[in-house]
């Protein structure tokens, strides 16, 4: 082979080298029967969220689908805090997904199917009309 066969196969292998990485890392590659699971996000301000996490290692930015926020909702007779886990999709502006800046995220953790959060997550799947309420 001459330099120049070996300088095109290189380079044709670092493509594909690069382009399997930033497949597998996104998420791109869904293989049969299995889910992507939900991650708590938590911001800077304060804000909880739940959902599907996409977290590019090189970017500045993570992205979350089939997002859930937490919040305290309060009741009108009571007058006391009740916590509550309300689908982006039924806001107003019900975005697909969102993007947070990874400098205005405290953590992120996986969510345990067995918690509060993930029975909630899976009754509100199985077509429950009202988000579950969480705990106080």
């Amino acid at each position: 082979m001459s330099n120049k066969n070996i300088k095109i196969l290189l380079t044709g292998l670092f493509i594909v080298a690069v382009a399997l990485f930033i497949t597998v890392t996104t998420g791109a590659i869904i293989y049969p029967g299995v889910t992507k699971p939900y991650s708590a996000v938590f911001t800077t301000n304060g804000e909880f969220y739940v959902g599907k996490l996409y977290n590019l290692p090189f970017a500045s930015t993570m992205k979350l689908s089939h997002a859930f926020i937490l919040q305290n909702v309060k009741s009108s007779a009571t007058d006391a805090g009740n916590l509550q886990l309300i689908p982006l999709a039924n806001s107003l502006w019900a975005p697909a997904s969102i993007r947070f800046n990874k400098d205005n995220v405290v953590f992120t953790g996986r969510v345990n199917e067995t918690s509060q959060i993930g029975q909630t997550i899976a009754s509100y799947q199985n077509g429950t009309p009202a988000p579950a309420t969480t705990g106080k």
